[in-house]
C-alpha cells in the first residue's frame, strides 16, 4: 500500500519537481522574459482603462489583484524545493487525530429509527443494524444498514471520512430508497457535536434544500443522530429567520 501511494505522489508531483530542477541560468532567462511580457501587458491595462469607466476600471482592477495573486503562487510552486513538496504530500496523507476520532465508531450497532413525515405528525419507528468498518487504512469508514422501513426492506451505505485540504468532515448517502448519492461536509461545534449539511434536491418538488444532520456522540457504546430540513422564513419585521423540522432521530447502540 505505501509503495504505490509513493509511486502516485512521484507522478503527481513529477512535473513540478522537473520545473525546480531546472538549469539556473535556464530558468533566470525565462523569468525575465515573463517579466517583459508582465510589463507589457500591464501598459496595456492602463491604456484601456483610460477608456472605461469607474465601474468598469474597479472590476478590472480585481481581475488584475487575483490574475497577480495566481502567478506569484505560480512561482512559489517553481521554487519549491523538490524534497520539501514530497514531504509536504506526505503530511498531506498521513492520518491525523480526526481519523482516529472516527475510528473509534469501528464496530456492530443496533439502532432505532424515529421518524416524522411532516411537522406535528404523529412519530413512526423503525429498527435495525449497522456494521462501522474501516477503509484504506483508516482512511474513509464504510456503514452498512439492513433494517425495515414502513414495512419494507431497507438497506443504505454510507463512507466517511475527514478530508486535510479542505479541513472538513465528510459523508455520503445512499439506499434502497432513491437512485441518488448525497454528500455531507461539516465539522464539530462547541458542544463536541459533528454537525454537517448536504443540498438536496425534493424529488417531490424537485426544489433544493439543505438537509441538516447533527451527530452528538454516546462514547464507546454508540451515538445519536438527528436530521434536519432546514429551511428560511421570513418573519413579520422583515428579517430571516431560520427553521428546523427535525425529520429523524436515530439511537445507535453497540453490540460488538
Amino acid at each position: 500500500m505505501k509503495t504505490i501511494i509513493n509511486i502516485i505522489s512521484i507522478m503527481l508531483f513529477l512535473p513540478m519537481i522537473m520545473v525546480a530542477q531546472t538549469d539556473p541560468d535556464e530558468a533566470a532567462v525565462k523569468k525575465s522574459a515573463e517579466k517583459m511580457v508582465e510589463k507589457e501587458g500591464e501598459m496595456r491595462d492602463v491604456e484601456k482603462k483610460a477608456e472605461m469607466t469607474s465601474e468598469e476600471a474597479m472590476d478590472m482592477d480585481k481581475k488584475l489583484s487575483q490574475d497577480a495573486e495566481m502567478r506569484e503562487e505560480a512561482m512559489m510552486d517553481e521554487e519549491m524545493d523538490p524534497q520539501k513538496m514530497m514531504e509536504m504530500w506526505q503530511e498531506m496523507i498521513a492520518l491525523g487525530p480526526e481519523h482516529e476520532k472516527l475510528a473509534k465508531d469501528v464496530g456492530e450497532f443496533d439502532y432505532v429509527n424515529t421518524f416524522w413525515m411532516s411537522p406535528g405528525a404523529e412519530p413512526m419507528k423503525s429498527t435495525g443494524k449497522v456494521v462501522v468498518e474501516p477503509l484504506m487504512d483508516g482512511r474513509y469508514f464504510l456503514e452498512t444498514h439492513e433494517g425495515s422501513m414502513m414495512g419494507n426492506k431497507f438497506t443504505g451505505m454510507g463512507i466517511s471520512g475527514y478530508d486535510k485540504v479542505e479541513g472538513q468532515y465528510f459523508s455520503t448517502w445512499m439506499d434502497n430508497q432513491g437512485t441518488g448519492v448525497m454528500k455531507f461536509t461539516g465539522n464539530y461545534n462547541e458542544k463536541g457535536q459533528l454537525v454537517s449539511e448536504a443540498n438536496v434536491i425534493n424529488p417531490m418538488t424537485g426544489q433544493a434544500e439543505t438537509h441538516r444532520v447533527v451527530v452528538t456522540p454516546g462514547g464507546h457504546e454508540g451515538w445519536t443522530m438527528d436530521y434536519y430540513l432546514v429551511s428560511i422564513e421570513q418573519a413579520a419585521d422583515g428579517t430571516a429567520k431560520e427553521n428546523n423540522f427535525r425529520m429523524m432521530n436515530i439511537e445507535y447502540t453497540r453490540t460488538k
